[in-house]
């Protein structure tokens, strides 16, 4: 067998058994904050719909709009006359400048009103122990053997806290003595013990920058007040560290000629960049495979399959909550069952 035959992507779907409420709740939740603050509800139903709007003119009609889709937009309409279409568009949209307020104060409002409350929403009610179930990836590592490459969309701290409670080591970037992120900590060392190389492609709650992108990147205790996280497809590929390496080493590792399976939990196939790598490393590999799980799997194959643009036979569905997969369903029969037997296949 060998290091890099399987990585695992997780999404929101892989935290949601632990409280933390997918990015539609999220939305919702807004809603409810908005209550009585009528301009800011006026706002938000604007940019809602607007989301909506655009999707259409594509032809999708069923994603629903979830919390990050919203800031995405905020982010962009807060750069105002720095955006480079600027220049090209001859006014703003007039519902727009009604509801966004002065200078486009109640933008920052809601802005502010929703990131305040991201933080809360994505920690567990009751304790981290919520995400126990999360060990299911280290009595999976011990059957495998070697070190695994986990790459979440998720900012919660839940996978960490719970395999270094049950004292795997997880490697996250960040140096122990200074606490800055160096992207030299992911490259494997056989003379270090890691368990888990652990990449936060959206950022995390309790990471921290100095006041540019070009500033060191620290790893605090817990959640900070204005924590790293990035919202947009624009945002989520910058070329600030560490989101750039993320990207980087996703597309690597997805490509990797050895690697065979792709475990993707809870995820929704709604980040354009995240399914241009899976897609390029199944056209690249036809023997390489997808096994989806989340609980609308079988119901969405023809949807996933549509946006990656790859042979149904590369992706493998299993319709299952993350808890129940992690504690009873991730072995290495689940790996050989689905992959297959070729006489070069790395099992």
């Amino acid at each position: 067998m060998n290091p890099e035959s399987v990585i695992f992507l997780l999404g929101a779907g892989a935290s949601c058994d632990a409280g933390i409420p997918m990015a539609i709740k999220m939305s919702q939740q807004t809603e409810e904050l908005l209550g009585k603050k009528l301009e800011l509800r006026d706002l938000y139903y604007f940019l809602k719909s607007s989301i909506m709007y655009q999707r259409g003119l594509e032809g999708n009609f069923e994603d629903p709009v979830g919390i990050e889709d919203l800031l995405g937009v905020i982010d962009e309409l807060n750069q105002k006359h720095k955006n480079k279409l600027y220049p090209f568009v001859g006014a703003w949209n007039t519902h727009l400048t009604k509801v966004a307020g002065s200078k486009f104060r109640n933008l920052e409002e809601l802005d502010t009103l929703i990131r305040s409350n991201l933080i809360d929403w994505v920690k567990p009610k009751n304790s981290y122990k919520d995400g126990s179930y999360l060990n299911g990836l280290g009595n999976f590592k011990k059957q495998y053997g070697y070190a695994i490459r986990v790459f979440t969309l998720n900012y919660d701290l839940l996978l960490e806290r719970n395999l270094r409670q049950s004292n795997y080591k997880v490697e996250t970037g960040f140096d122990p003595i200074d606490l800055k992120w160096e992207a030299s900590r992911f490259e494997r060392n056989e003379a270090e013990d890691v368990d888990f190389y652990l990449y936060k492609m959206h950022g995390s709650i309790d990471w921290e920058r100095g006041e540019t992108a070009e500033d060191f990147l620290y790893c605090r205790e817990d959640s900070c007040k204005n924590p790293e996280l990035i919202f947009g497809v624009n945002y989520k590929l910058n070329s600030g560290d560490p989101y750039l390496f993320y990207t980087h080493e996703l597309r690597k590792y997805s490509l990797e000629s050895s690697t065979r399976l792709i475990f993707s939990v809870g995820y929704s196939f709604s980040d354009g960049y995240i399914n241009k790598l899976l897609s390029q490393a199944i056209k690249r590999d036809s023997k390489k495979r997808i096994l989806n799980i989340d609980p609308s799997a079988k119901k969405n194959k023809d949807n996933i399959l549509r946006k990656l643009d790859i042979p149904a036979d590369s992706l493998i569905s299993l319709d299952m909550m993350g808890k129940e997969f992690f504690e009873t369903h991730l072995t290495m029969e689940l790996c050989m069952k689905n992959i297959g037997l070729e006489s070069d296949v790395p099992f």
